[in-house]
């Protein structure tokens, strides 16, 4: 049958130094249901917070189904999946804020198609450091501003290569900058 090349919806490029996965055809399709959308730097605006107050309500069934294709996008774009994830939080009740959040991912990758989920083996390495485990684990305190709870996230290495990664909105309020960083290490060392 040959190297793969295309599965599921997922374009597979393959060489001696790795495997390339996209989805460039899909995110054209996404980008082009959205004309008026401007290019952007970054899929978020950085500390963004929603009020409450916003009582103006954006069509749920469009905010669900752009959050719905955006999900199966993040499959090769790993780079929107905190903005993504923020924005999906509000799919029963969504209000315009949140519809222009989402929009700001369209317009990131608008400007970033061409970029790929790269897949490269480790470098070579002796016998002594075959297995080595890093971690790196961050939070942010009470950043929900309903809720004011903390979002805790990690990501964890082997070989310098990302095997494991979260980001969440920590299950309890917490009572200092200290101990939501102490979550996020409980959670980082859990996995």
């Amino acid at each position: 049958l040959g190297k793969c090349s295309w599965c599921l919806g997922v374009g597979v490029e393959q060489s001696s130094s790795g495997i390339d996965l996209s989805q460039l055809e899909y995110l054209k399709s996404i980008v082009q249901e959205f004309p008026k959308v401007h290019k952007r730097e970054t899929p978020a605006a950085p500390y963004e917070k929603f009020s409450d107050i916003d009582s103006q309500m954006a069509d749920g069934t469009i905010f669900r189904q752009t959050c719905g294709k955006l999900r199966y996008l993040a499959v090769t774009r790993p780079d929107i999946e905190y903005a993504l994830n923020f924005c999906a939080r509000f799919q029963c009740n969504p209000q315009q804020q949140h519809y222009e959040a989402l929009l700001k991912i369209v317009g990131y990758l608008k400007k970033h198609q061409e970029r790929k989920l790269v897949l490269r083996p480790s470098k070579q390495v002796g016998e002594a450091d075959l297995l080595r485990l890093s971690g790196y684990a961050d939070s942010s305190y009470a950043d929900d501003v309903a809720t004011r709870r903390t979002t805790v996230g990690y990501v964890c290495f082997v070989n310098d290569l990302a095997v494991s990664w979260k980001s969440k909105l920590s299950p309890n309020v917490v009572q200092s900058v200290a101990h939501g960083e102490y979550i996020a290490i409980n959670e980082c060392a859990l996995e």
